[in-house]
């Protein structure tokens, strides 16, 4: 995946949960090709393939905390380095606005429904 070089430098920290236990948090390589499957193909979360090893409920969990997190403005200003190929910095923005839309266009905006 072309975006995971650079998303993977900049990923949130996974939060800590103080009670312990619970299952093992997925690969997230996996999540993130999850969302940018859907952010790309403009489809709806409940569409994310099994193949990628992920459930829609977790892809969309992650794509609300990445928001968050600031990841895609990040993503894109990351890909505006100098001597980034300009494919990536078309998907890195593309990737951004995708999520924009899918977000309410602002950072920490409510998810739209399911």
């Amino acid at each position: 995946m072309v975006l995971w070089p650079l998303a993977q430098r900049i990923m949130p920290e996974a939060a800590r949960r103080p009670q312990g236990g619970g299952t093992r948090r997925l690969d997230d390589e996996a999540v993130f090709a999850s969302v940018l499957y859907v952010l790309v193909s403009d489809s709806p979360w409940r569409a994310v393939p099994h193949t990628f090893g992920t459930s829609w409920q977790t892809a969309h969990r992650r794509f609300r905390q990445l928001c968050e997190a600031g990841l895609w403005e990040q993503l894109e200003r990351t890909a505006g380095a100098p001597g980034t190929p300009p494919p990536l910095r078309y998907w890195a923005t593309a990737v951004r606005r995708a999520a924009a839309a899918r977000n309410g266009s602002r950072p920490g905006a409510p998810a739209p429904p399911l």
